[in-house]
């Protein structure tokens, strides 16, 4: 229905011509006659629908101090159904006898910046639109600070460019502000940028057209105000200027008092009069302009919430019907500050080449609804002041802070930098390094993180485990170098390196060889994971140390000199081990109950084909059927498991396996007879034996292994047991380990009687059979846990 009046117009309109220039807006795209966004090429999104139109109304409302020009808009809503075809808008320009048309529009396709377009068909002046374009292009990126991209005559786009300015009789030209689909867009939706882009296109207008009758303040000699500073002024004598601002519709008779701000933050800028008697408004404006006028404005205020840090603003005190007065003029200004707290690291001691990682938060003060992203740069400082010395390591983007969002978390990485000096250092962190905010305080933007850095390391949190003679199959590391040298010889390796490790089984010579390699690889053997402990002596491919100790770990480095890194075989030769025997005797009370035999555990789990030849414990260790046929007093009662503790400290297990138990409590290898042996370096030990149903025992003292066999009874005398008569059961005078413990947590309790009576009836290999005869019975629960409830492991 509009589109028809539009129509109806033109026949009034083209009848009128008078002495003014006349202007055409044409506020670009839109909607398809269904009122979809994606019927035509020229259709992009509402950004630009909106962009468009407000950029028109501001440029409208500019226009209007300038009596010699009328300007027509092409369409005065986004609502569907208002947007008159490319035709319609050109027959449009030509029935109001337009001396320029200007089609306000926004780019897409992933660029950035501004580009404005021109076509030879129209038939205005060629060299007249290319002006016109140029100068609009000229004043959008001044005033926009936007990315010069072009000015292009442009023909390729027929329906498009060509089909709005082509049949145009005025100097037209076609603007694209900017880009919706890239970092463009957030200006193209801010108010004040579309403020700053509305002015672009009045100044092209009045240099195009020599316009130079719009209706001006006088900003000659403005009165400079200080933030937050009460001014003690006066309405100016002289005429009034202007009688119209364009933030309101209120009529201003004037005289006009023009001064001017700069504040030194973004955010909100307000101005407040007080102690007037005359009829007085105070308006801010971001240019001298009336038609600039900014934000919202109240009885004796105007406030604007997105005033730019370094901008200057114009604050006029407008005396209504010539009613002046003295007044007092306050502009409050923001006050924004930006800095770090909440900071930390993962590390506070790091080799060179290593990550460190950096946790903190940014915070933002201030009133301003857009602030633009800053950065954070991380320093390597020796004193925490910043200074040329210090070495940038990395910087990060935060994003997003403003009155609403003030503050951002992030988590970052920096390397400390190869060849760096072991010693005490700071990470220094810079918030806002590029001053891209103003602040109230620069001072606070300097933080600190307490850092040591050590001498050069390998990286041995991942090691590759070898077994001596077999060879194993690698390839170089793709990591980078950590060290550049081992103390063993004075070669220069630039890595990357590559850990593996080894427990020499006995004193002796240990040999490590590489083989099958391309690049220029070096293997080298280590006491530690540390460089400086390289020991023996390096060959071109083969390291070797005569002195290796029986349990001792060694690192085993292979290392592309030059980075010129390959696959490689290495094979790892270990002295002979260390072999030690140790006879081990204990009882299980649930089998030793009521013996068939006495002195003998009841084997009736072996009888009963109930002893599985798979190990219960973690090792799985196997065994031959034929071992659990054989009866008698060195018949197989079940599996049983054996540790052996460190001496220093019983909490740490140097080695453990699956063992057999006898009737008669010896404590068998998985050959059915022999005592177990144990390839560990001849030292003294704790011992312990668990079972799967009975509370483990420990050794009350580390006893001595070595090449002489040794043995220790755990039957006869409880003090040989950790804890004592605590830790055993006296059956006859015979010690034994305590039954009832169905989950294997080291006690038995009443958990443990709920489970086994759950359990009642069933037959077979099970924890819940205490008394090892192959049935769950009521005297498992009877006889055995009840009696024992409470009693718990001594270690």
């Amino acid at each position: 229905m509009r589109l028809k009046l539009y129509i109806a117009l033109f026949t009034f309109f083209s009848l009128y011509n008078g002495y003014s220039q006349v202007i055409v807006l044409d506020p670009g795209h839109g909607y398809c006659n269904d009122c979809t966004q994606n019927c035509t090429s020229a259709v992009r999104s509402d950004i630009e629908i909106l962009t468009a139109m407000d950029v028109g109304n501001k440029l409208t409302a500019l226009l209007q101090a300038c009596p010699t020009v009328t300007t027509y808009l092409t369409r005065t809503s986004n609502a569907c159904g208002d947007f008159p075809s490319l035709s319609q808008r050109a027959a449009m320009s030509n029935s109001w006898g337009a001396d320029r048309f200007l089609s306000i529009h926004c780019n897409a396709g992933g660029g950035t910046g501004t580009e404005t377009f021109w076509c030879d068909n129209s038939p205005s002046s060629n060299i007249a639109c290319e002006d016109f374009a140029t100068e609009v292009q000229t004043q959008m990126v001044d005033y926009g600070e936007w990315n010069y991209r072009r000015v292009v005559e442009d023909f390729s786009y027929l329906n498009f460019h060509l089909g709005v300015l082509s049949p145009t009789n005025a100097v037209g030209t076609l603007s694209e502000i900017g880009f919706v689909d890239s970092a463009d867009a957030t200006k193209l939706q801010d108010d004040g940028w579309r403020n700053q882009f509305a002015l672009a296109y009045l100044v092209a207008l009045q240099n195009d057209l020599g316009i130079t009758t719009c209706s001006e303040l006088d900003c000659g000699n403005p009165i400079v105000l200080t933030c937050d500073t009460v001014y003690n002024g006066s309405s100016a004598t002289n005429p009034s200027n202007v009688d119209a601002y364009g933030c309101n519709n209120w009529t201003e008779t004037g005289p006009e008092r023009v001064h001017t701000i700069s504040p030194t933050s973004s955010g909100v800028l307000t101005a407040t009069i007080s102690n007037f008697t005359g009829d007085l408004d105070v308006y801010i404006l971001g240019s001298c302009n009336p038609n600039d006028c900014l934000g919202t404005v109240s009885s004796s205020s105007a406030t604007y919430a997105d005033a730019i840090a370094g901008q200057t603003y114009y604050i006029i005190v407008d005396a209504d019907d010539g009613s002046g007065s003295a007044y007092d003029l306050l502009v409050t200004c923001p006050n924004e500050d930006i800095y770090l707290n909440n900071i930390s690291s993962d590390l506070n001691t790091i080799a060179p080449t290593y990550d460190l990682t950096i946790n903190c938060t940014q915070n933002y003060s201030g009133t301003a609804s857009n602030v633009p992203n800053s950065y954070v740069y991380y320093y390597l400082s020796t004193d925490c002041v910043l200074d040329g010395s210090d070495i940038l390591l990395d910087n990060q983007i935060f994003s997003s802070l403003n009155a609403s969002n003030t503050s951002d978390t992030i988590v970052n990485s920096v390397t400390i930098p190869e060849g760096t000096s072991a010693g005490n250092y700071n990470i220094l962190l810079f918030s806002d390094a590029t001053n891209v905010i103003s602040e109230s305080d620069e001072v606070n933007n300097i933080s600190c993180i307490p850092i040591t850095v050590t001498e050069p390391q390998l990286d041995c949190s991942n090691p590759i485990t070898l077994t001596c003679g077999v060879p194993y199959n690698g390839t170089s590391s793709s990591d980078i170098s950590h060290i550049g040298s081992y103390a063993c010889n004075s070669w220069t390796e630039t890595g990357p390196e590559r850990v593996h490790t080894i427990v020499s089984p006995g004193n002796g010579t240990i040999t490590a060889a590489i083989s099958n390699f391309t690049g220029e690889l070096d293997v080298y053997i280590l006491g530690s994971c540390d460089p400086n402990d390289c020991l023996g002596t390096v060959a071109s491919s083969s390291a070797t140390f005569t002195g290796a100790v029986a349990g001792h770990t060694y690192y085993i480095v292979v290392d592309a000199d030059d980075g010129s890194g390959s696959a490689y075989d290495l094979v790892v030769t270990c002295p002979t081990p260390l072999l030690s025997e140790l006879g081990i005797n204990v009882f299980l009370e649930g089998p030793f109950t009521s013996p068939t035999d006495n002195g003998l555990m009841n084997d009736d789990l072996r009888s009963g084909v109930y002893i599985p030849t798979l190990s219960p414990y973690a090792d799985a260790l196997t065994i031959d059927t034929n071992i659990l046929n054989t009866t008698g007093t060195n018949a197989i009662v079940d599996w049983v498991w054996v540790e052996l503790r460190d001496a220093a400290d019983n909490t740490n297990i140097i080695t453990s396996t699956s063992a057999l138990l006898q009737r008669d409590g010896d404590i068998v290898d998985v050959n059915g007879t022999s005592n177990l042996t144990f390839t560990v370096p001849y030292d003294n030990y704790y011992v312990t034996v668990s079972h799967r149903n009975h509370i483990g025992i420990m050794s009350a003292n580390a006893i001595p292994l070595s090449s002489n066999p040794n043995s220790i009874d755990f039957t006869s005398d409880p003090n040989i047991t950790l804890g004592g008569v605590n830790a055993l059961t006296n059956i006859n005078g015979e010690y034994t380990l305590i039954g009832g413990d169905f989950d294997e947590n080291g006690q038995a309790q009443t958990a443990d009687v709920i489970a086994i009576t759950l359990l009642l009836g069933g037959a077979g290999y099970s924890n819940a059979d205490l008394d090892m005869n192959g049935q769950i019975q009521t005297t498992d629960v009877n006889n055995i846990c009840y009696p024992n409830l409470g009693k718990g492991q001594q270690f």
